[in-house]
């Protein structure tokens, strides 16, 4: 079964990690500190990888101020920022890459053709 970036986990984890949001770009917690534009996110990827509980809730605290829940630390792990700035996206999609592959580097008539036919050229 294909698993979804969505997943729910059966029953609620007991474990509840607190992470800190410091600044805009860095999160910390257990001793694994995130630094980029999701901080939040690249931390439950290293959260993952370190071998947490992937069923454990994520409260992220600015100060003693609750700014964010994630609801399991592997959903956190599964997902980016949407490209169009807001909600989320499977992690796996990518929406900048060609959908066929370039010529192959070593075939010079492969990329010769290409180049006269651009350029008003007989192939």
């Amino acid at each position: 079964m294909d698993a979804s970036p969505y997943q729910t986990f059966p029953g609620p984890s007991k474990n509840t990690i607190c992470a800190e949001l410091i600044g805009s770009d860095t999160a910390a917690a257990l001793g694994i500190t995130a630094k980029g534009t999701t901080p939040i996110l690249d931390l439950c990827r290293q959260l993952v990888e370190a071998g947490s509980d992937p069923t454990s809730r994520l409260e992220c605290y600015r100060g003693s101020v609750l700014c964010l829940t994630i609801r399991s630390v592997v959903e956190g792990s599964r997902v980016r920022v949407a490209t169009h700035g807001s909600g989320f996206a499977p992690l796996h999609e990518c929406t900048t890459a060609p959908l066929v592959s370039p010529p192959p580097r070593n075939d010079p008539k492969a990329t010769d053709g290409l180049w006269r036919r651009k350029r008003g050229g007989a192939p």
